[in-house]
């Protein structure tokens, strides 16, 4: 039996792929933005012909990530993901880390990696659904590809799209990011500090579009995931303020309460130490202790005339 792997840049493949290799399978559609991102890579394993497995890598400068690698179950055991993984890694051109995410319960995963000289660098608390924490690895690639290997560049990419801006001094929320231990790539750089920017208390469409203005090859799918990361690490908080959208701001140092203006959208922060006290009083009244309170007060402006 021959194993070929190739590029691909079909989403309807890799698609059926993914849904023959993971329960929570990732669509068409879904495929179709991830190869749309600069630097992405499609690669397929076809065993005598018939595809068996895949991988799809992005990289960004000189560091790449594996977004997902998976073999159909049949075909496990046989080394399959190991080729794709070592096959994809010598399509990365200038590229000195190669990074990837597994679940802490997924044994036989871990075990590949580590024999393909991986390790871990973070983890992300209850990253997936099931609360398992997500495992970062990583592995150092030697500089230059070889010479039979179609290199990023040769699929139509340059050097512009492989690199982003960068910044000396980080912004507050990304320095909590380090504080943590959390990897930060420039993207994740610039969303931490647009995030740190905003006053208003932006939702995830707001994000995006101030994040783009910096990196245009920036995409809402990165922006979604690094939001959630950032929430899940409890360096950044999400609100609803009724008008259906989840709206977010950098976790305080002290807390505050919130008045939303219900025609104009605006968010005001304010605190008020008779309502602090108020509510220590309320909670001793009925035999509690005090450990926390999110207030929202919506209302118009006094001098608004009625319509």
């Amino acid at each position: 039996m021959t194993v070929a792997i190739r590029i691909t840049r079909d989403p309807a493949l890799l698609a059926a792929l993914h849904a023959a290799c993971f329960a929570d399978a990732w669509n068409e559609k879904a495929f179709a933005g991830i190869l749309a991102m600069p630097g992405t890579l499609g690669w397929i394993a076809a065993l005598d012909g018939a595809p068996a497995g895949f991988a799809v890598v992005r990289q960004a400068a000189d560091e790449a990530e594996i977004i997902s690698v998976g073999v159909v179950p049949e075909m496990r055991g046989r080394g399959m993901a190991g080729q794709l993984i070592r096959r994809a890694a010598r399509g990365l051109e200038n590229c000195a880390t190669l990074f990837l995410e597994v679940s802490e319960h997924n044994r036989a995963a871990r075990r590949l990696y580590r024999s393909l000289g991986f390790n871990e660098v973070g983890r992300r608390p209850k990253y997936y659904d099931n609360g398992a924490d997500a495992l970062v690895l990583a592995r150092r690639l030697p500089f230059g590809c070889e010479a039979d290997a179609p290199s990023l560049y040769s699929a139509g990419l340059n050097e512009r799209d492989c690199t982003m801006p960068s910044n000396d001094q980080p912004s507050r929320l990304e320095q909590k990011c380090i504080d943590i231990g959390m990897r930060m790539t420039e993207q994740r750089r610039i969303i931490a500090r647009v995030l740190s920017e905003s006053e208003d208390h932006p939702d995830v469409e707001q994000v995006y579009q101030r994040a783009s203005e910096v990196d245009e090859n920036i995409s809402i799918a990165t922006v979604y995931r690094t939001v959630r990361m950032f929430e899940e690490a409890n360096i950044l908080e999400r609100h609803d303020f009724g008008d259906g959208r989840a709206r977010y701001e950098e976790a305080p140092v002290e807390h505050h309460d919130h008045l939303i203006d219900v025609n104009s959208g605006e968010v005001i922060e304010f605190r008020n130490e008779q309502i602090e006290e108020l509510q220590r009083v309320v909670a001793e009244q009925l035999g509690y202790r005090l450990v926390g309170h999110r207030l929202e007060l919506y209302g118009t402006r006094a001098d608004r005339k009625n319509d």
